[in-house]
């Protein structure tokens, strides 16, 4: 893995997005855990400096234990790029992204990504009772 620096500025690479992540949920057909999908976006001043970008994400601040070579992912009508990460469904992922060409840069701002609130019961809260109405 590159680990090497270059001025390629992740320190310009920006997140989009007030929260850069947008969260769908979904089962993988045969998995035993379920996922959500995390749409990143993001942009780079020169993105025809570049050769790619990887996405780093792991379940701590800064400590991130997976990453995926993501190419030069496709982009939005503003010119963001955006990737779809898959993640366990129930756990806090913090992500980072880089970019490489013949180094790899430093890690873009993070963000965290938490578990979408489970939808209210039509039972109301366990153990209180709730009034029907006819």
């Amino acid at each position: 893995m590159f680990r090497g620096r270059r001025a390629l500025g992740l320190g310009w690479l920006g997140w989009v997005l007030g929260v850069a992540l947008a969260s769908s949920l979904g089962g993988q057909a045969g998995a035993q855990e379920s996922t959500r999908t995390e749409t990143l976006r993001w942009s780079h001043p020169q993105p025809s400096s570049v050769d790619g970008f990887r996405v780093y994400y792991g379940s701590s601040s800064g400590n991130y234990d997976q990453s995926l070579d993501v190419r030069i992912p496709g982009t939005d009508g503003s010119g963001n790029f955006v990737y779809d990460l898959r993640v366990p469904a129930d756990q806090v992922v913090y992500v980072a992204v880089t970019a490489y060409a013949e180094l790899e840069s430093g890690f873009s701002n993070e963000k965290v990504s938490e578990p979408p609130a489970p939808p209210p019961s039509a039972l109301g809260q366990p153990g209180r009772p709730q009034p029907v109405l006819n």
